[in-house]
């Protein structure tokens, strides 16, 4: 198993698969560290079954169906569950990325686009201490924002209506107001 980090704000915390812990390092030095030696057998238990109702109820947290663009049917949010389910069920806990084995988010596949001197786990190192803020601000660089539009264009299914998702909009240009003059 691999070890996977993840950071929110000032804490960062890993899954150590090796070491069967989950680690929470604070920005300001002190740590959290709990080892699944250190749990009963029913809290471990509980432990599990929480973790997989939340990787199979994440699934299901789908606005969109990503073929056709149309709001998601609850037979599309069984089938996101299901295949999690069947993942799992085979012995993998990560969806196989397509395209070649491409990894991480959007931002990381963008900066390997704009930076291919450097690796991926360079890249990923980059990224691995910023803060959500700062991945947003990144995103707003004109290099990235392009290369960003350019993943998401070649993710669309060439199939869906644009203009007839947005014809129930009405015609943004006359949906616009002035604002009032203040007194």
């Amino acid at each position: 198993m691999t070890n996977l980090t993840t950071k929110k704000a000032a804490i960062s915390s890993t899954v150590d698969s090796d070491k069967q812990a989950v680690i929470f390092d604070f920005e300001h030095g002190k740590q959290i560290l709990i080892n699944v030696s250190q749990l009963s057998e029913e809290i471990k238990t509980h432990a599990m079954l929480h973790g997989l109702k939340q990787k199979l109820g994440d699934a299901a947290a789908i606005a969109r169906d990503t073929l056709t663009g149309k709001p998601a049917t609850i037979e599309t949010k069984f089938q996101a569950m299901q295949e999690v389910l069947d993942r799992l069920l085979g012995g993998e806990w990560n969806k196989t990325r397509e395209g070649g084995g491409q990894e991480g988010g959007m931002l990381l596949q963008a900066l390997i686009s704009l930076y291919p001197q450097k690796s991926s786990e360079q890249l990923k190192a980059f990224l691995l201490p910023l803060t959500n803020g700062e991945k947003a601000a990144l995103r707003l660089d004109p290099a990235i924002a392009k290369a960003l539009l350019k993943i998401q264009a070649s993710r669309v299914s060439k199939e869906v209506d644009v203009k007839g998702l947005l014809s129930g909009l009405g015609d943004p240009k006359k949906e616009l107001t002035k604002p009032k003059p203040m007194k």
